[in-house]
């Protein structure tokens, strides 16, 4: 449950930064009135990851937090470049 709490977040991010990538090269179209249901998806994905970051800090078990805080490093730079595409390229 450790290891799944600690990677799930990495993957989503990774995989919406290459969605919004993939979509702007796709379809570079000027702004649209409605954002879409990717929009949608994207924000509700975003907000969901962040208890399974704090559930990975929380089941750490009896591991000192100088261990975990390599994979939370990596799972906030993650979700903070997913969100960075999406604001600078949309």
């Amino acid at each position: 449950m450790h290891r799944f709490l600690g990677f799930t977040p990495v993957l989503i991010s990774l995989f919406w930064v290459m969605f919004i990538v993939g979509a702007e090269a796709t379809y570079c179209k000027p702004p649209h009135t409605d954002e879409g249901a990717a929009a949608h998806l994207f924000q509700i994905l975003m907000v969901a990851q962040i208890p399974l970051i704090v559930g990975y800090i929380f089941t750490k078990g009896a591991r000192p937090f100088v261990r975990i805080l390599p994979m939370v490093v990596i799972q906030i730079l993650a979700w903070a470049s997913a969100a960075m595409a999406a604001r600078l390229l949309t």
